[in-house]
């Protein structure tokens, strides 16, 4: 089996606790004028790096929780390794 094949386990498990812990952040630091869920979360091979996925609703609030979002990724970056990689 490759390392790639290896490392699979390990990327969905670090995927999922980042969603997890990003739905949590933001569901705490959200000003409740829309509903932001937290729908994926991939990671890059070396868990360097991270995308979340989110949807909002209502539509028409998309760019103020996009910004919202930026705004918040210094704190949501600072989640310590040890919650992600649990």
């Amino acid at each position: 089996m490759g390392r790639e094949k290896q490392d699979e386990p390990k990327k969905r498990k670090v995927a999922n606790n980042i969603k997890e812990l990003s739905a949590q952040f933001l569901g705490r630091e959200n000003n409740r004028t829309s509903l932001l869920t937290v729908t994926a979360c991939t990671v890059s091979p070396d868990l360097k790096r991270a995308t979340i996925f989110i949807t909002v609703l209502p539509e028409e609030k998309e760019k103020d929780a996009l910004g919202f979002g930026k705004k918040k990724t210094r704190r949501i970056t600072g989640i310590p390794e040890k919650k992600i990689c649990r």
